[in-house]
């Protein structure tokens, strides 16, 4: 009953404490409780300790002195009481501190484009049937629809499930979780989207787990959408003529272009799960930021607790100090126990911090930099963003609205393209020489995942936009009843006519035969299935014109 008893008034207490909302007064309120507490158990301890030290002198204690020992007994209880009240209201700080540092899943009651999209991708992915509409088409490009089926035709041919599960994180407190960068082209508007993220992709073939890997930084979208205007008018995709939506809905004045609903609202072009330089670093320095104070305080208290330990052993145990123990007053021999501990515990935390920051801290951020890869290949990856902006500067005035981002894009949905094509058609819809020689190459190849892209040559020569380009390629490969990473760089000349000065491909308008105006599937190729009429997709987009890969 007792036992019960101790326990709910425990519970009542560690509640209250629960209750106290500024996070100041708990760290405030538990130090001076912890040291109220041991100046008070003290205090009673030593009252006590004399009373008792006559019986054993005198052999004789009076009723005045066990009523001294009594009073002071429930004194020396309260500080204890005091002490542990102090302990516990400096853990519940210690524990808010480390709920900082706990990654949360903001996903829940959350509906977005990024949350709908990474849903419906998960089920498209783990569908073994072949919907004509899976709910994964509603989010994204019809282009990047077509690439996505590719790569489920790749997993069936293989007997390979994918189970891929994701939710929104909060990596650092100085970013946000979902950081857009906007651009138009005058036709579309671009997004450029990274959301930071947890994820676990997972490969099974029958009931046997071949492979999972884990990504705990950052998602990567590629978000086009109608460009909208001031005045309520949309500028046409296709021809950039500004018009209203049913205007566009009916077919544009101009380019007789028709467009769907669909077609005007956000899409995702892209999706690709990267590490992120300065993410790398925000979540470096909120570690540091937060973790210092909580090793301070925990090195500052262990060395205080074992110095004062230290001091009252050593007085105790000395007969001829323990005589002498009083002779000050009370107040100025307990403060010559405490504070000589004070200064021990702080210069002893000094120390810690400073060997955490100028040793631990760093290995902290390098085995952080390793849940992507390599440090190295970070520190690489950051000259690659720096030569794409200098390159896009001068893109820019040929081209103003020239988006890296998009190229990128771009680049990266063409490269999984290729890696996932089954037949010629297929590794040919994005290229203006023949790859197929290289078909049966990646035949095994389950999954693209681009480290970097680094644009290294522009020109215009010849009616042409000319970008030379490297990719550094990480290539998950089913080798018999396992899989392997397998390292790949790949060099590409993209070509684009002159003219062609627009960012993202209208698809209404480009994948649609302009001889019999029926509509063409990427996943057959180029040619029209109706007239044989193939389409030169050059003039409306960046086509592979030279691929070489080691």
């Amino acid at each position: 009953m007792a036992k019960h008893t101790g326990n709910t008034m425990f519970k009542k207490i560690n509640n209250k404490i629960k209750g106290i909302k500024s996070s100041t007064l708990l760290w405030l309120g538990g130090i001076a409780a912890i040291f109220a507490g041991v100046i008070i158990c003290l205090f009673g301890i030593s009252i006590i300790q004399i009373f008792l030290e006559e019986l054993f002198v005198d052999g004789e204690i009076g009723t005045e002195s066990i009523q001294v020992c009594l009073l002071f007994l429930p004194i020396s209880l309260g500080g204890a009481f005091l002490f542990i009240l102090g302990i516990c209201m400096v853990r519940e700080w210690l524990a808010r501190w480390k709920e900082k540092l706990t990654i949360h899943v903001t996903d829940e009651g959350i509906s977005d484009i990024y949350t709908d999209f990474r849903a419906d991708y998960a089920e498209f992915l783990m569908s073994d049937i072949t919907k004509e509409n899976p709910a994964v088409q509603n989010d994204v490009t019809q282009v990047f629809r077509n690439i996505l089926q590719l790569r489920q035709n790749r997993l069936k041919k293989l007997g390979v499930q994918c189970h891929f599960k994701s939710s929104r994180k909060q990596h650092s407190e100085s970013l946000p979780p979902v950081r857009p960068t906007k651009l138009t082209d005058g036709k579309y508007e671009i997004q450029a989207v990274t959301e930071d993220i947890a994820a676990l992709t997972e490969y099974f073939r029958g009931n046997r787990r071949i492979y999972s890997q884990t990504d705990n930084e950052i998602a990567h979208y590629t978000v086009i959408s109608a460009c909208q205007r001031g005045d309520g008018t949309i500028n046409c995709p296709n021809c950039g003529a500004s018009q209203t939506r049913e205007q566009l809905l009916d077919g544009c004045d101009y380019c007789k272009t028709k467009f769907m609903v669909e077609d005007l609202e956000e899409k995702i072009s892209d999706f690709a799960l990267r590490s992120d330089y300065d993410l790398q670093y925000n979540k470096y320095r909120d570690t540091r930021k937060k973790f210092i104070p909580y090793i301070g305080f925990w090195t500052w208290l262990v060395g205080f607790l074992c110095s004062l330990l230290f001091s009252i052993l050593d007085t105790f145990l000395s007969a001829e100090e323990t005589a002498d123990f009083w002779e000050d007053g009370f107040f100025l021999t307990a403060l010559s126990y405490i504070v000589p501990p004070v200064w021990h515990g702080l210069v002893f935390a000094f120390f810690a911090v400073l060997i955490f920051v100028i040793f631990v801290f760093p290995l902290i951020q390098s085995y952080q930099s390793i849940g992507y890869i390599v440090k190295m290949r970070l520190d690489k990856h950051k000259p690659a963003e720096w030569n794409n902006w200098k390159i896009q500067k001068q893109i820019r005035e040929f081209d103003s609205h020239f988006s890296i981002a998009a190229f990128c894009s771009n680049v990266q949905n063409k490269i999984t393209a290729v890696h996932f094509a089954e037949t010629e058609g297929q590794i040919n819809a994005f290229a203006a020489s023949d790859l197929s020689p290289i078909l049966g190459l990646y035949k095994d190849v389950i999954d693209v995942q681009t480290d970097d892209i680094m644009l290294q040559d522009y020109t215009v020569s010849e009616g042409l936009q000319k970008a030379s380009v490297q990719a550094n390629v990480r290539l998950l490969v089913l080798d018999g009843k396992k899989c392997s990473i397998k390292n790949e760089t790949v060099k590409m000349l993209f070509t684009k006519s002159a003219e062609c000065k627009t960012q993202v491909v209208c698809a209404p308008s480009v994948l649609r035969c302009r001889k019999c105006g029926a509509s063409l599937s990427l996943l057959e190729g180029k040619r029209c299935a109706y007239c044989g009429n193939e389409l030169n997709l050059e003039q409306y987009d960046w086509v592979i014109r030279e691929y070489k890969y080691n």
